[in-house]
């Protein structure tokens, strides 16, 4: 995801976003922990290494609330939607293997949690796209 659409993103979730290197776009997220888990599915739809990381360090800190509200959102079965896209379009670069293993921790951290895995054992869909990896 470009610069430009993470900013535009931000600033409509109320949130400062600064670029550390203005030639390689790489942006920094002010007030992780202040992220409403709807901002953070539309940064999950398009991925990035940055959205990736940055989702599993909240994953692994965040309220049962945020996470709950994350559930409902569709936050699970968005993680799996993107692990399978990612898997269908291959590993051209080194870095896809690495944004496939950082989507792989959002789904581990979420299941780390009673909350995440509760929500997954309740919805049949969702276990089976862990159980089949689809």
């Amino acid at each position: 995801m470009s610069a430009v659409k993470w900013r535009k993103l931000a600033r409509l979730g109320g949130f400062e976003i600064t670029c550390n290197n203005q030639m390689n776009g790489e942006v920094e997220l002010h007030n992780l922990n202040d992220i409403e888990p709807e901002l953070f599915l539309k940064f999950v739809r398009s991925p990035s290494l940055k959205t990736c990381t940055s989702l599993v360090r909240k994953l692994e800190s965040c309220s049962k609330k945020w996470l709950t509200e994350f559930l409902v959102l569709g936050g699970l079965a968005s993680l799996f939607e993107v692990l399978e896209k990612l898997g269908e379009r291959g590993l051209a670069k080194f870095s896809d293997a690495f944004l496939q293993l950082e989507c792989v921790r959002c789904i581990k951290a979420v299941l780390n949690n009673v909350t995440g895995l509760e929500f997954m054992t309740n919805d049949p869909s969702l276990t089976n796209h862990l159980v089949t990896g689809r």
